[in-house]
């Protein structure tokens, strides 16, 4: 697939969750993310929601997980190949961050 072909703007691709009511019922929103094509991402996150900055970390580990499952079913590697290379990237990326966050105003907040 050509760059022009991937979809761009906020909800374009989204992720659908139709048919997963029953299992985001009980369920809150904490983030969203999106990346450019060939560069840098864009997250909206909710720390009001999490306890904690240690459950955040939690969850990006159960994220790191299941992203660990998708990889390897969709690229037909073993799911420790694919868990591995996420953990490579999240290195790379913490011994040398690709950029700065940028705060931006929700609801009267800075995130």
């Amino acid at each position: 697939m050509s760059d022009d072909a991937i979809p761009t703007g906020a909800e374009a691709g989204a992720i659908s969750t139709i048919d997963k009511e029953d299992l985001l019922a009980r369920s809150v929103e904490v983030v969203r993310m999106w990346v450019e094509n060939g560069g840098g991402g864009t997250f909206i996150i909710k720390p009001d929601r999490l306890e904690s900055p240690e459950m955040f970390g939690m969850m990006l580990a159960d994220c790191a997980r299941h992203a660990a499952v998708a990889y390897a079913h969709e690229l037909g590697i073993s799911q420790g190949a694919a868990m591995d290379a996420i953990w490579e990237g999240l290195d790379e990326e913490r011994d040398d961050p690709s950029g700065e966050p940028e705060t931006i105003q929700m609801s009267g907040r800075t995130h």
